[in-house]
């Protein structure tokens, strides 16, 4: 319950600030119901997550309407809008050539580790839990491990996916082809796994802690 009051606050903001955030959010409830599910309470997990969910999209409407009644529709109106009209009216005028030549770059993208450094950090931290299993042996804490490992890994999958659906609904064919703003939005889920990897770790060290006690 107290992780959870923390997280409303940080939920919030993090959906006022950038559309991205509601994505961070919806991962934010994946894993809390991911966790739920792994000790057989899953309507449990259901209400901490509506808990954690519905405050943050109220604030995030309650946002949108102030943009609107203090800006008029020119405040929703920015291409990066992500309002139904505007991935509406975006997609109907591409060209299926250019949705096409856009996946085609977006993922030579993802496999390129030169100038994706976010491949880079995924790969690291997948190196170092890997490295766990020889130092904590027991079969709860490589459960643990492997969890973390299957999790971070479909997150990213996720998040990219998502941030190429992103690009399609939203950016002008300009910013679509030069993948704009590509590192920084591969910076916010790489700061994210991070922070879930090290929970991870405190978590295999308290559980070493209170063995040892």
């Amino acid at each position: 319950k107290k992780l959870l009051y923390l997280l409303i606050p940080i939920a919030i903001f993090l959906c006022s600030i950038k559309n991205t955030g509601v994505l961070l959010v919806f991962i934010l409830c994946c894993i809390m119901l991911y966790l739920f599910i792994r000790k057989k309470e899953f309507k449990k997990g259901i209400i901490y997550c509506l808990k954690l969910g519905v405050p943050s999209l109220i604030f995030f409407y309650i946002w949108t309407t102030h943009v609107e009644y203090a800006f008029g529709r020119l405040g929703l109106s920015s291409h990066h809008a992500m309002t139904p009209n505007n991935i509406l009216g975006h997609i109907s005028t591409m060209e299926l050539s250019d949705i096409t030549r856009f996946i085609s770059i977006y993922l030579k993208r993802f496999i390129d580790l030169k100038n994706n450094i976010s491949n880079i950090i995924i790969i690291i931290i997948n190196l170092l839990l890997v490295s766990l299993y020889p130092i904590y042996k027991d079969e709860k804490s490589k459960k643990k491990i492997t969890n973390s490992i299957i999790v971070i890994d479909l997150i990213y999958l996720f998040y990219y996916f998502v941030l190429g659906l992103m690009y399609i609904c939203s950016m002008e064919l300009s910013g679509l082809f030069e993948l704009a703003g590509f590192d920084r939005y591969m910076m916010t889920i790489s700061a994210s796994l991070i922070g879930i990897f090290i929970i991870t770790i405190l978590d295999l060290l308290k559980e070493q802690k209170n063995k040892i006690i």
